[in-house]
This record gives C-alpha cells, sequence and structure tokens, in this order.
C-alpha cells in the first residue's frame, strides 16, 4: 500500500498494459480521482467514462491538470514509465511518484534524486497492488 495519502493519480503509463490500467481506474474510482493528460486518455474516458479530467496542455500538461481537479500536487501522484518525461517533471512541481519499470523505458538508469521515482514496480497489477487492498 501507498504510504502517502492522495487525492488524485495521473497515469502515463497505459499503452504497454490497457486492461490493468483500466482495472486500477475502475477499482480507484470512489476513492481517487484519475486524471488525464491526452488524446489516449480522452478514449478511455469517453469509453469508460470514469476519468475526471482530460487535456494536453504542452509540457505544464500536469500543474493544468491538478488545477482543473483542484488538486494540491502534493496530493497527487503520477503513474508513468519515463523517468525523463514523467517522474522528473511530477517530482519538479511536488507530486508524489510511482515508476513502471517495462518496455523499452525499464532500461533507464536512475542517476541522481531527481530521477528517483517514490516506488518501482515491474508492471500495472503491482501498481494496482500499491493503490488497494488485496483480499
Amino acid at each position: 500500500m501507498l504510504e502517502f495519502d492522495i487525492d488524485a493519480f495521473i497515469m502515463k503509463e497505459k499503452d504497454h498494459d490497457g486492461p490493468a490500467a483500466i482495472e486500477l481506474m475502475e477499482k480507484t474510482a470512489e476513492k481517487y480521482k484519475s486524471l488525464g493528460t491526452d488524446e489516449y486518455d480522452l478514449a478511455y474516458s469517453s469509453m469508460m467514462g470514469i476519468m475526471n479530467y482530460v487535456e494536453n496542455r504542452g509540457k505544464d500538461e500536469e500543474s493544468y491538470c491538478l488545477s482543473r481537479a483542484n488538486c494540491k500536487p502534493e496530493n497527487a501522484v503520477m503513474i508513468g514509465d519515463r523517468v525523463d518525461n514523467d517522474i522528473i517533471p511530477a517530482k519538479k512541481i511536488g507530486m508524489k511518484t510511482v515508476r513502471v519499470k517495462q518496455g523499452m523505458w525499464k532500461y533507464w538508469e536512475v542517476a541522481d534524486e531527481e530521477e528517483q521515482a517514490d516506488y518501482e514496480v515491474d508492471d500495472m497489477s503491482a501498481v494496482l497492488a500499491l493503490f488497494c487492498k488485496t483480499e
């Protein structure tokens, strides 16, 4: 389980494991806001009706998305596979981070504290375990 309280999460790691990402959004819908940032998220939100906000605002997309959801960065988690595109920007604005080490980005060697996620997992099912108590 997560060691910090949050209100929302932004998930960028859906393209490698769509079914597990959908399961995470469905199982956490009552407790957390699931925030989206791109057209891929728009497809999910339209299809599932479970995503709260979908915006694409370029390099400040996380901040914009959080402000639309009335959520402070320190109360949100970024879930992503890319250290450069997901983890570093989220940490810079004060978000907690979960790195999913899969796809070609699993080979990224963390060089310093800026690149180190709060949690590292191997797949989306492990992310689900962080957010949901197991039966």
